[in-house]
């Protein structure tokens, strides 16, 4: 068993795999192909193996960084409707810019902040995806329906457990350093 040699630029893990575009490049079956090589195809990612070591071409072709323009596109009108549409998003956006501005005057650790971001930023996941799941129920069946209605309810469930684990996790937080800064 020969094991490839390891380059000064990449990391010495045997199996580092994280291949993006399966092009190969052709100097890869030379002689010290273990060597970067750049040309006209662009930026190399190396997989070193047990038996073999290959340069795979990685980097976004046009049509692949057009998909994530609109994909990312697609996602920043979906905030723009939540916060047209949904007054509870707006509270939400409200509520966790008090917890930032609150954190931030108090001085909270860079751990409790982090926190508090992914509370704020779980909490509006899940009001983002009640309000999708509500706007599919309506476009499926206009008419009122039980099964519809208890889809509804149990997506509202879903916002209402994360905004009191949201509530629970900030107070904990937020309930010492007030105490100590009175």
């Amino acid at each position: 068993m020969e094991v490839a040699p390891q380059c000064t630029w990449c990391s010495p893990v045997l199996f580092s795999v994280i291949v993006r575009n399966h092009r190969m490049n052709k100097s890869t079956k030379r002689e010290g192909a273990h060597q970067r090589k750049d040309n006209e195809n662009g930026p190399y990612f190396r997989v070193h193996g047990r038996y073999d070591s290959r340069v795979f071409a990685v980097g976004y072709n046009k049509p692949m960084l057009d998909k994530k323009v609109n994909s990312l596109r697609n996602a920043l009108a979906g905030l723009a409707i939540a916060w047209k549409e949904e007054l509870n998003f707006r509270i939400e956006i409200g509520c966790g810019i008090a917890a930032i501005v609150a954190a931030c005057f108090i001085g909270v650790s860079h751990l409790e902040f982090l926190i508090i971001l992914l509370l704020i930023g779980f909490v509006l996941s899940a009001e983002a995806l009640n309000t999708a799941l509500e706007e599919f129920c309506d476009m499926v069946q206009s008419n009122p329906d039980p099964h519809i209605a208890k889809i509804k309810d149990l997506a509202a469930a879903a916002v209402l457990i994360a905004s009191c684990t949201a509530l629970v996790v900030g107070a904990a937080i937020f309930i010492p350093h007030l105490i100590s800064f009175s």
